[in-house]
């Protein structure tokens, strides 16, 4: 921690506070307070700082009290209390100062934070000489018992001094002595204030108890006095005067300052001030903002032109007009995420109306997102329509209610692992931001079922609710919100809640305007509730169903949804080990205007069931995934009737280990107008599979995905471009180390549209590449070489003439290329998105 101005000031003032409220530091500071400076000093900095810190910090200003109290029993020093300065003589000043060299910042100088150090050190500090004794009452100002412990042992009273055998009655000595005890001294603040006759009291004293010494002329003591005292306030006149400033002001005068500064750019020049001056500029509302402005700039306008003012170049000046604003969208990852960043953000895009898209993802790990960066937001932006709040430990109810107080057009809402949010806080959205469209909520432990029935009885155009891992929600909140939204709620996606097949009932029922359906783990939801939620007949217009780990979809299940959900289009199922081919083909004799079907570790599902599926699909079928479905391997004969899909377009078989060449060939024959496949992760294929699917395709391949098929050779490639080379605009090869500069000559020569390659892995060589780079009629946006180790240095040159249309080069782990070589094409390809 580096210690300055600001932060001692911080320190000792947050002190004083304490000791005014009645705490004190006679011994020692208390841990309690200590550790109470040092979080609100985190808080005003901040910067992380200890208590043993602050402590320590204490400690020094202890000692440079304990050098103030010290100094003022220095001869010849005067104290004076409008400056707090203790002055000095100019000789003796140098002279003090040579000997003492430390003891500068304290002389002749205002000493800093005086006022301070005397309120928490000055009860510690204190001697025994300003003790009273056992003998004196509590409660009375003796002025001489006083007096007497100030001067020392050495006091002598007047009475003393004429019974004094060595000075007779009417020694001038003794008149002079007696005159000065007379005089009524002054008292500032506790302390005594110098003058002449009391200093010639003290050298009179001096010669009374020095009996041998010379006394000292009265009119001698009080010129020496007066010399000093004129001295001192001569000097007191040089020093500069201290600058007036802002940051004497209280809070809220600070507050009306700054709301009356008019333009954005005057309002972000405040808030880069200090922190104080960002905080208060971001509790400023737009609507308090707005009028203060209106007004002061009413009150500044001259009603004449001033010749005298300093001409300004109009441009310079000019703020953007409402209709030049553009909308403002800001992104906060990670570290990034504090409060200070969203303050000034809120600050400086008020002057453009607001954010109008805001998205948290991640927090500071110490100076994290918390609700006073959410006020700022919400008082500095009114058209804030879309808030995004990803891992934000730190936010509660009250945040998010002061986005819903000064967010009124709030549309979209995403929140996600907030475990402070509750039911309170979404009630508070729902009863200030009417206009929302979409919900979030995901992994929130304290939202339960009455904040979304809030949300359903309050927000009527709600249109997307998403609710993931939230273990609170039951079935009385997700049916309160699907029945309240029931006339706009299109996108329903459920995940990891503890609801029952009432809930999918209510869907059924109600969801009239569901459009896409999404039920994810749902462990409680048995065949029964898919059952009722498809009989229901509620779901009409539903176009897309994904379920993923719901043990309750069954061959019944699917049959009644297929039967009653006349709209649906798009199917996918993952991981449901009750659905076979039974269940398949049920479905696809009720679906009548199916068009797309993903199966994903569906394990009871074999290639019979799929050639039964397409025999009798739809003819608006287009799209069938097969992705790690283990049932999906060889038959050993094939069906009496081959199926014809002419309408099959988009074709993926990927990761089923037992789907070999004879499959492949199968598929080749039933599905003739095949534009895009994807044979990924299929390693058992080879060119005798491929090449009937090549030769039996008549539409022409657009996209082809063969990474992974380890057996695939140039003969198969060399097929493919020759037979499609002029619709071919993706080929992937990654991880077919069989392929060599032969396939890459062929492409050379065939492809036209050739526009992404994909290489990785593969024994093409640099001549490959040479080959590449020569065919003018290629224009590759994307390359991707990596891992080639065939590919050298020589290479650079060819890479560099692939021409303009290059957006991405992939070259990591080539390397035989080298770092030079690579920074050389960096620099020639400079529009080109190079990894290496």
């Amino acid at each position: 921690m580096r210690w300055n101005n600001n932060t001692s000031r911080f320190v000792l003032r947050r002190m004083v506070q304490i000791v005014s409220d009645g705490s004190r530091a006679d011994k020692c500071f208390k841990d309690k307070d200590v550790n109470y400076v040092a979080k609100a000093l985190l808080d005003y900095c901040g910067e992380a700082t200890s208590p043993t810190q602050v402590y320590n910090h204490l400690r020094k200003w202890r000692q440079k009290w304990a050098r103030v109290i010290k100094l003022k029993d220095l001869s010849g020093a005067l104290f004076g209390h409008d400056d707090n300065a203790m002055m000095l003589e100019p000789e003796h000043y140098i002279g003090h100062c040579k000997d003492h060299p430390k003891d500068a910042e304290f002389l002749n100088i205002p000493i800093r934070f005086y006022t301070w150090m005397e309120a928490i050190f000055g009860s510690s500090m204190a001697t025994s000489r300003f003790a009273l004794g056992s003998s004196e009452p509590l409660g009375v100002n003796n002025v001489d018992s006083v007096v007497a412990k100030i001067e020392g042992q050495g006091f002598t009273t007047a009475a003393d001094v004429k019974c004094s055998p060595e000075m007779g009655e009417d020694s001038k000595a003794t008149e002079l002595l007696i005159f000065t005890m007379g005089v009524k001294r002054k008292r500032d603040g506790g302390c005594l204030v110098s003058a002449p006759a009391e200093l010639a009291g003290l050298f009179c004293r001096g010669a009374v108890q020095q009996r041998k010494r010379t006394l000292v002329a009265a009119s001698a003591v009080a010129a020496a006095a007066a010399e000093c005292v004129r001295a001192a306030k001569k000097q007191r006149q040089q020093l500069p005067l201290p600058l007036p400033s802002l940051d004497a002001l209280p809070d809220e005068c600070l507050f009306e300052i700054l709301r009356r500064v008019p333009g954005g750019r005057g309002r972000g020049a405040s808030a880069c001030v200090s922190r104080r001056w960002l905080a208060l500029l971001g509790s400023i509302r737009t609507s308090e903002l707005g009028q203060a402005a209106a007004a002061a700039a009413a009150a500044d306008t001259p009603s004449l032109p001033d010749l005298n003012e300093e001409f300004v170049m109009e441009e310079e000046d000019k703020e953007e007009s409402p209709a030049d604003r553009c909308a403002v969208d800001r992104v906060l990852v990670g570290k990034e995420a504090t409060d200070v960043r969203l303050a000034a953000m809120a600050v400086v895009a008020g002057s453009r109306g607001g954010l109008e898209k805001l998205a948290v993802r991640g927090s500071h790990p110490t100076r994290g997102v918390t609700d006073q960066g959410l006020s700022a937001v919400a008082r500095g932006s009114l058209n804030l329509s879309s808030l995004t709040l990803w891992d934000v430990p730190l936010i509660t109810d009250a945040g998010l209610a002061e986005i819903a107080a000064g967010c009124p057009s709030l549309e979209r809402l995403d929140i996600s692992r907030c475990p402070l949010i509750t039911d309170k806080g979404l009630a508070a959205v729902a009863q200030g931001c009417p206009n929302l469209v979409s919900l979030t909520i995901e992994a929130c432990s304290g939202v339960a079922n009455e904040g979304l029935r809030a949300i359903g009885r309050s927000c009527v155009k709600l249109q997307a609710v998403n609710i993931k891992n939230c273990p609170l929600v039951g079935d009385q909140g997700i049916s309160s919100l699907v029945c309240s939204a029931t006339a706009s709620l299109a996108k329903i996606r459920l995940q990891g809640l503890n609801i029952t097949d009432a809930s999918l009932a209510v869907i059924g029922c109600y969801g009239k305007a569901v459009t896409d359906l999404t039920l994810t783990r749902l462990a409680t939801v048995g065949e029964r509730g898919f059952w009722v939620m498809a009989n229901a007949a509620g779901l009409q217009n539903l176009r897309c169903m994904s379920v993923t780990s719901c043990p309750g979809v069954t061959d019944l299940a699917l049959a009644s949804i297929a039967k009653f959900c006349l709209s649906l289009k798009q199917l996918y199922l993952r991981k449901c080990g009750h659905v076979s081919d039974a269940g398949l083909k049920a479905f696809t004799e009720s679906a009548k205007v199916f068009e797309n079907l993903q199966l994903e570790e569906c394990n009871r599902v074999t290639l019979v069931g799929i050639l039964a599926f397409l025999l009798n699909c739809s003819q608006k079928f287009r799209a069938l995934s097969l992705v790690k479905c283990m049932g999906i391997k060889d038959i050993c004969s094939a069906p009496a009737q081959l199926p014809l899909c002419q309408s099959l377009r988009f074709l993926t078989i990927k990761d089923c280990p037992g789907f070999t060449d004879a499959s492949l060939a199968v598929v080749g024959m039933i599905c003739p107008q095949l534009e895009q496949v994807d044979l990924s992760g299929l390693g058992e294929v080879t060119d005798n599979g491929l090449l009937p699917l090549i030769q039996s395709s008549e539409a022409g391949l657009i996209k082809v995905d063969l990474s992974g098929c380890k057996n695939i050779t140039d003969v198969a490639v060399s097929s493919l471009v020759k037979g499609h080379g002029k619709s071919l605009k993706k080929v992937s090869l990654e991880g077919c180390s069989k392929i060599t500069d032969a396939s890459l000559f062929t492409m050379s020569e065939s492809c036209t549209e050739l526009a992404e390659l994909d290489l990785s892995n593969c024994m093409v060589s640099d001549y490959g590449v040479a080959i590449l780079a020569s065919a003018r009629h290629l224009k590759l946006r994307v390359l991707s070489l990596s891992g080639c180790s065939k590919v050298t240095q020589k290479s650079v040159p060819f890479l560099g003439n692939l021409g303009q249309s290059l957006e991405g080069l992939n070259l990591q782990f080539c390397n035989m290329i080298g770092n030079h070589n690579i920074a050389s094409l960096k620099k020639k390809l400079w529009w080109c998105d190079i990894l290496a």
